[in-house]
């Protein structure tokens, strides 16, 4: 339904590995944490926008709209 997801599934997925691969003991630091967590958050604002793109649905584009933060 939606490309952006399965793209940023593997992105993260090909990070997590190189990053287990470099350093496995390593634990991330607050600020890489942070990071994650905000790039989870665009990937989400980019998908909510797609959907409201698309979509006719009015669960999907409420969804959406929470989404990205327009609720």
């Amino acid at each position: 339904m939606f490309r952006i997801i399965p793209i940023a599934a593997a992105i993260a997925t090909a990070c997590v590995i190189a990053g287990a691969a470099a350093a496995p003991a390593a634990k991330p630091t607050d600020p890489q944490i942070a990071h994650i967590a905000y790039t989870a958050g665009q990937l989400d604002i980019e998908a909510g926008k797609q959907a409201l793109d698309k979509s006719k649905n009015e669960d999907v584009r409420s969804f959406a709209q929470r989404m990205i933060g327009q609720a």
